[in-house]
């Protein structure tokens, strides 16, 4: 299917911009992109074997992001309201939900607010409150000034994002040399695989295409309260995390499956950031195509 990217307007005159993968006749799922992504972010995955799961994959750029209008002091809280126009105009009664990184909040807000939509809700490689005492032990000493100061003043964050940015090569050679290196052995080995660095680096550079304050938003809404409480969440919730995550370290991930009420969640001892997603696409797509998430012999692995 081809991605090019498609505007919708709300009714409020916002546009929207989204772009579709795999099969048209599979399962409808929108996709929430992590906090540097778009909606070119799944062409990591493959649009072949996206189709070959009958799943038909919506990924929305977030206000600010890719082509999606700027909606200034937004919350979590709204987004469900956007995603339901959405899918009222495509005919969708019903839809699953798959957030990576930065898209977590966004599943947790349909799964609290428009349960009766939903078909699947599935987070993976999710993040949490990342300014809690847990998420500040265990990240960097860089990272936890970054998240501080999103928290506080989302446009100075902006402003600092905007003057730090890496500047890269100009050959596609040392950009990939360089991008690799930077990543952790687990991390680099799904990125090895011919075409997926460029997708991810197409999508974070979609991501900040009107500037720094659509993602520095949406990093300030990581760094306060979410506004609704996990725990009157009763829509099953799916999370997949890696123990060796550096972005979101995994007590913050069982910290959000341990509020969840209904919440399955399974951890993976060896797996990053990057690797949990990709590594078990099968998986992601099993429970967002409706196969039985039940089996005993799978989920004998360790669940929180």
């Amino acid at each position: 299917m081809e991605n090019q990217p498609i505007t919708f307007q709300l009714p409020d005159g916002r546009a929207l911009t989204f772009a579709e993968y795999g099969s048209r006749v599979g399962r409808p799922v929108l996709y929430f992109h992590g906090l540097s992504g778009s909606r070119l972010e799944p062409a990591m995955f493959g649009d072949d074997e996206i189709e070959t799961a009958g799943i038909h994959l919506i990924a929305i750029d977030r206000p600010g992001m890719g082509g999606s209008a700027y909606q200034p002091k937004r919350t979590f809280n709204q987004w469900p309201a956007d995603v339901g126009c959405f899918a009222d105009q495509f005919g969708l009664e019903k839809f699953g939900v798959f957030g990576v990184s930065g898209g977590s909040g966004y599943v947790c807000a349909c799964a609290r607010w428009i349960p009766e939509r939903l078909t699947a809700a599935v987070i993976a490689s999710g993040a949490g409150n990342m300014v809690s005492t847990v998420a500040q032990v265990k990240l960097s000493p860089m990272a936890r000034l970054m998240w501080r100061l999103a928290g506080w003043s989302p446009g100075l964050f902006s402003l600092v994002m905007g003057l730090s940015k890496p500047r890269l090569p100009d050959d596609p050679v040392k950009i990939r040399q360089q991008m690799m290196s930077s990543l952790p052995p687990a991390e680099a080995a799904v990125f090895e695989k011919p075409g997926r660095l460029e997708a991810f680096m197409a999508s974070g550079n979609e991501s900040i295409r009107q500037g720094m304050r659509g993602i520095a938003w949406d990093t300030h809404l990581y760094a306060r309260d979410w506004g609704f409480s996990l725990e009157d969440i009763r829509f099953p919730v799916h999370l997949l995390h890696g123990e060796a995550d550096i972005n979101v370290p995994v007590e913050v991930a069982r910290q959000v499956a341990a509020a969840i009420p209904s919440c399955q969640a399974t951890f993976y001892p060896d797996e990053g950031h990057f690797s949990t997603v990709i590594n078990h696409l099968d998986r992601i797509f099993d429970i967002l195509g409706g196969v039985s998430v039940l089996d005993k012999d799978y989920y004998k692995m360790v669940r929180r």
